[in-house]
């Protein structure tokens, strides 16, 4: 059987700086909802995507770009910010007195977190599954229907 590549289907594309934080949250939330994420995993993916919307206006210039992106069966955010190049960071846990540094272990905990460093900045992108959809021939999803 030949698989055959799921095309990608732009969502959002946009820059955004501290004063869109809000706004582009409840932007993701709209889309992430149209695209089929419900409940609990499109909750854990507002906090993640926010924590890296968070990180990119702290750390990477006071500003960014998101892409929000699917295929049949994920969906897809990179967040990319001027971060200073070097070597990427560490996803650990923030020490438990701290009140800064766990925007990245959080996501990382959410959704599924990948980092880079490319020539356009240092990108966080996390993925999410989405929920399928029940098979022709069974009710409800069920497997034996």
């Amino acid at each position: 059987m030949t698989r055959r590549h799921n095309p990608v289907t732009s969502l959002l594309s946009t820059a955004f700086t501290a004063a869109d934080v809000s706004t582009l949250r409840h932007r993701v939330s709209a889309v992430a909802l149209a695209a089929g994420l419900t409940g609990d995993d499109l909750h854990d993916f507002l906090i993640a995507v926010n924590e890296l919307i968070i990180n990119a206006v702290q750390h990477g210039g006071g500003h960014g770009e998101l892409d929000l992106s699917h295929d049949s069966s994920t969906l897809t955010c990179h967040i990319t910010d001027q971060g200073k190049p070097g070597s990427l960071p560490e996803i650990t846990p923030a020490h438990p007195d701290a009140t800064r540094g766990r925007g990245l272990w959080i996501a990382d905990q959410l959704a599924q977190l990948h980092l880079r460093h490319g020539t356009d900045g240092f990108t966080a992108s996390i993925t999410v599954d989405l929920p399928t959809a029940p098979h022709p021939g069974r009710a409800g999803g069920h497997p034996h229907g």
